[in-house]
């Protein structure tokens, strides 16, 4: 992101600390302060190529004309196989380990995809999918898997080895029949896992012998090994028997640490696993998650002790915690503009219009104390397909915006249309903040517009306006938000949320339906080519625009170094130490 290593804030010496704090984080032997530090563990690793990574620059105003694109020289994804040592872990201090998030889980089962956005930070803690990712990298780090490879160098077939000795937390085997049981699980399409779409296509995973899993895709899928970070396995002998409340209630995998209870509505308690394959976690022996959905509470519950750790407090509360860590989030708030069930915005000049009339170096610098980076695209520059000219937001230009709905005949067309933006209450900070402020930007630009804020089920059925099964099917809402954050490292994960059919999908477009399949089975150069031209035509036209870049502003006690990584997922034993 823009962020050099990452920054922590004591309000006790009021110093900036450098990105490598922690003892136990993996040693670095070269390379630069600019790189987001890689605490993953080690072993036999694969990394698969993308576009150069870049610093994102800090957000300027923004201007009416976009500079020349230049394409970045996109590598194929041929996998090489590398090593390196473990970390090595502090022991020195042990003392249970207390954290809050935003919300509660909807349930534990982490091989459905609709168990609630709280736990994308924490549900690492307990899974060990087949591959880490770190954010804004083109480096991909085994866990499960040791090590992979295309097979003779077709990005159709992809062959994983899984690494031997890791035991599920009753005791399970894990290997690649297992792999193999769960993944069936997973890709199911009633699920809505992101594990699917990251792989790029219909497929199916094959035992070879204990110890190697294939994956064969029916055409080209050169993010399969991306795909495979969303493998969040369980127990597959008890999983298979299990029923549907328990596993929703108590996830058995095979993580760094195992559930031991959720009261809910209260909290969740985790303690280490003692047969973890890297070795039981010392440092906390008990673990207790709770949740608010306040960022002004969760920051209180950091600086009053009754917490250690506090996952975005905002940058409203840099004063009231003990200590403030910024890290990356890989996400970007967007619009979901209904192009597909609302006539007036079927017009590109009506999208363009309200994209023009927002003001987000304002937002930025009033709600976010300037930290984010406003965008015009929906992800950040380090992902393959994104050049210069699709990341500069489209002028804040309100006599822009008024002539562009002259030139659409607006007012003639849709006399007295209304819309509203839905939108959820603490998503992120500030959120319900930020759509009221942008509703009032478009009604001094001459749309009538307001906020429609709802609970999560409800925000889903509203988002989810093409599964049949939803309530507002083939309705859905006037125009959605969206923090959508793409760590896979490439542009084609966001472009499929415009295909008309998709679950999710707002837009709907004649020329792009039929160009996207094309560009997801395309690799090196001519994907990062196509993908570009995919999203320079979304930019032209106003489809699915980007507004802003968020950080994530964690709360810290003083007495717990944090780092976090390029994203939001978070290991505890990893990315956490007692200093006192």
């Amino acid at each position: 992101m823009y962020f050099v290593g990452n920054r922590v804030f004591s309000n006790r010496s009021a110093i900036v600390i450098g990105g490598l704090i922690l003892a136990f984080a993996i040693s670095v032997a070269c390379g630069g302060a600019a790189a987001p530090v890689d605490q993953s563990p080690a072993g036999s690793q694969t990394g698969v190529s993308q576009a150069p990574v870049t610093q994102a620059p800090v957000a300027q105003a923004p201007v009416a004309q976009a500079p020349v694109a230049q394409a970045p020289v996109a590598q194929a994804p041929v996998a090489q196989a590398t090593s390196t040592p473990a970390p090595e872990v502090s022991l020195e201090i042990s003392r249970a380990l207390k954290i809050v998030t935003f919300s509660e889980e909807i349930h534990l089962d982490y091989m459905d995809g609709n168990s609630g956005p709280a736990g994308e930070h924490f549900r690492n803690s307990f899974t060990e999918p087949l591959i880490q990712r770190i954010t804004g990298s083109s480096e991909l780090k085994g866990l499960s898997a040791e090590s992979w490879e295309a097979v003779d160098g077709d990005p159709a077939h992809w062959r994983f080895k899984i690494r031997q000795g890791i035991e599920f937390h009753n005791g399970e085997k894990f290997d690649a029949h297992a792999a193999v049981t769960d993944i069936n699980f997973i890709k199911l399409p009633e699920r809505g896992m992101i594990y699917s779409e990251s792989v790029g296509g219909d497929h199916e995973v094959v035992a070879v012998d204990d110890y190697t899993l294939d994956l064969i895709c029916e055409g080209p899928c050169p993010l399969g090994p991306t795909g495979m970070r969303f493998t969040h396995f369980a127990a597959p002998d008890w999983y298979t028997n299990a029923s549907e409340e328990e596993r929703k209630s108590m996830f058995i995998t095979s993580g760094p640490f195992k559930f031991v209870e959720w009261q809910r509505g209260v909290k969740i308690v985790a303690e280490p696993f003692e047969n973890y394959w890297q070795g039981e976690v010392k440092g906390f022996p008990e673990v207790t998650i709770f949740w608010r959905d306040e960022d002004t509470v969760r920051a209180a519950m950091v600086q009053t002790g009754e917490v250690d750790w506090a996952f975005a407090v905002g940058p409203q509360n840099f004063d009231n915690v003990p200590k403030t860590v910024i890290g990356e989030s890989s996400e970007v708030v967007l619009l979901k503009i209904n192009s597909k069930n609302r006539e007036p915005f079927k017009e590109p000049k009506v999208r363009l219009a309200l994209r023009h009339a927002i003001d987000c170096e304002t937002l930025n610098e009033q709600l976010y104390r300037g930290l984010g980076i406003c965008r015009g695209s929906p992800f950040n520059d380090k992902l393959t397909g994104s050049r210069d000219d699709i990341q500069v937001p489209l002028a804040y230009d309100l006599p822009k915006a008024r002539q562009l709905l002259e030139e659409a005949d607006y007012f003639n067309k849709w006399p007295g249309f209304e819309f509203k933006i839905t939108t959820r209450n603490g998503r992120f900070p500030r959120d319900v903040e930020m759509f009221e402020a942008i509703s009032g930007m478009w009604n001094e630009a001459g749309f009538t517009s307001g906020v429609n804020v709802v609970e999560g089920s409800i925000y889903s059925n509203h988002s989810n306006q093409n599964d049949p099964s939803s309530p507002r099917f083939g309705v859905g809402a006037d125009i959605i938000s969206w923090p959508h954050g793409n760590e896979t490292g490439d542009s084609w994960f966001s472009l499929r949320n415009i295909t008309c059919d998709h679950r999710s999908g707002y837009g709907c477009d004649d020329f792009l339906e039929s160009q996207i399949p094309l560009a997801g089975a395309l690799s090196g150069d001519e994907r990062e080519a196509k993908l570009y031209e995919l999203w320079k035509y979304v930019y032209d036209t106003g489809l699915l625009p980007g507004v802003l870049e968020l950080p994530i502003v964690y709360g810290v006690s003083e007495r717990l170094d944090f780092i976090p990584r390029a994203a939001r997922e978070v290991r505890w034993n990893e990315q956490m130490r007692w200093l006192e």
